[in-house]
């Protein structure tokens, strides 16, 4: 009976592997593993800005998401780019480049925090506000390490190991969630708040890498193209790190840290649900970095086009649902119901997005490092916009540019595709020659 049943499962994942073209042993494989940890995040994360709502008042929460983005975008410095790079380089067998770019992110990390002591120093003389200034303090003793050797991740993921990975995240995540709950439900005090967050995290991030490093030693294979591509993209993610957290920057400066707040909690479950998507990148990206182009091209627009209905899908079942998870979970924040019902449509264009931008960065080493700027194009429009727009219309006009910047990126992301796949029939055409 149960042989019977073995069977009937292989049939079925045949008759879909047929039918979509993707590898489902090992998609069902890795995504299991993947999806309890993005359920592990996306509950964790749910229960964070549950409490932030319910536990302390508004102004606390805005500031905390201030100083947040603040150095989410100082965390350029640690050389985020490199962290592609890497996987990349791991996927083709190349585990002497993840030690070495750990200690580069480390090394380069020291500036961050030299620039974050710098911010301090500007909200204690100048503007007299010692609590944001303790906090930059706070943020830049922690910076160089927190991110840094967090690239443990990249690395088990890249090695196929999505059970240790997600075991040593969904542990992490567990452990620094209830440090943090506990610090706003009997502190409520932004700074205590701040220093439990990054403690936590960088204590826990370093206990995996040690036992990563104990347990899965890297070869002493490099690969030259490492550094020089992780540089680039971090270039290019310069933008990419400044637009992402531009919002919450500029409404706190135009409209204060309530409204900072108010955005935060509405995009806060899309954003849940959009965390779905960051499989993606951790279960196709080996697999691409081996295909060729051709063999990618007979698939993508119809994975496309899958992803687009299954964000569309979403949105509509988040639309209804929205109402009743407000009025249960976010009683105080009734103004940002219509904002999260608004943004979550933003789905359909995200999720195929992040398909095909870990398409392109799957062949990284085959494109001309002028075509990596060209992921510069979407983020420039969408700062130009969010300085215009959330301006004259607050954070409906800050999400409206969240929409301009999806959709260009998505036409960018294909015409680099494009690029590639005509330079490759060039050469093949060259060489038959």
């Amino acid at each position: 009976m149960i042989a019977k049943l073995k069977q009937l499962v292989r049939n079925a994942l045949a008759r879909l592997e047929h039918l979509i073209h993707l590898d489902t042993a090992y998609i069902l494989k890795g995504s299991f593993w993947l999806t309890i940890g993005q359920i592990a995040a996306t509950g964790t994360g749910f229960l964070v800005a549950t409490a932030f709502a319910n536990f302390v008042p508004q102004e606390v929460y805005g500031n905390y998401k201030y100083t947040l983005s603040m150095v989410s975008i100082l965390s350029i410095f640690t050389l985020p780019g490199l962290n592609i790079a890497v996987a990349s380089a791991v996927a083709k067998g190349a585990e002497g480049s993840y030690l070495r770019s750990v200690q580069k992110k480390i090394h380069w990390g020291f500036l961050g925090s030299v620039v974050s002591f710098g911010v301090a120093a500007y909200y204690y003389f100048v503007e007299s506000h010692s609590g944001l200034a303790l906090a930059f303090v706070i943020t830049g003793v922690f910076l160089p390490f927190m991110d840094s050797v967090g690239l443990y991740n990249t690395f088990l993921q890249s090695k196929k190991l999505f059970r240790e990975s997600i075991v040593y995240f969904v542990t992490s995540q567990l452990l620094a969630t209830l440090c943090i709950i506990l610090a706003i439900i009997f502190t409520k005090r932004l700074n205590i708040i701040l220093l439990t967050y990054f403690a936590v995290w960088t204590a826990v991030r370093i206990f995996c890498f040690l036992k990563t490093l104990k347990k899965f030693p890297p070869n002493a294979v490099t690969d030259p193209a490492t550094d020089s591509f992780g540089t680039h993209l971090t270039i290019t993610a310069l933008f990419s790190n400044l637009t992402t957290y531009l919002d919450s920057l500029l409404l706190f400066h135009y409209l204060g840290p309530i409204q900072v707040a108010v955005y935060n909690i509405a995009v806060s479950p899309p954003e849940q649900i959009k965390g779905l998507s960051k499989n993606i990148p951790s279960l196709v990206l080996p697999k691409l970095s081996l295909r060729s182009i051709p063999e990618i091209n007979t698939v993508l627009a119809k994975r496309l086009w899958w992803l687009f209905l299954i964000g569309l899908f979403s949105s509509v079942i988040y639309f209804f649902i929205a109402p009743p998870l407000f009025a249960i979970f976010f009683r105080t924040y009734h103004e940002s119901l219509w904002y999260s019902q608004l943004f979550a449509f933003s789905l359909m264009l995200r999720l195929p997005l992040t398909f095909l931008t870990t398409t392109v960065q799957s062949k990284l080493t085959e494109q001309r490092k002028r075509w990596l700027y060209f992921g510069v194009i979407p983020q420039i429009v969408l700062v130009i916009s969010l300085f215009s727009f959330t301006y004259l219309y607050g954070i409906s006009g800050t999400i409206l540019s969240r929409y301009i910047y999806f959709a260009i990126g998505l036409v960018v992301t294909i015409m680099q595709w494009r690029f590639l796949t005509k330079q490759h029939d060039e050469q093949n055409s060259c060489s038959l020659k």
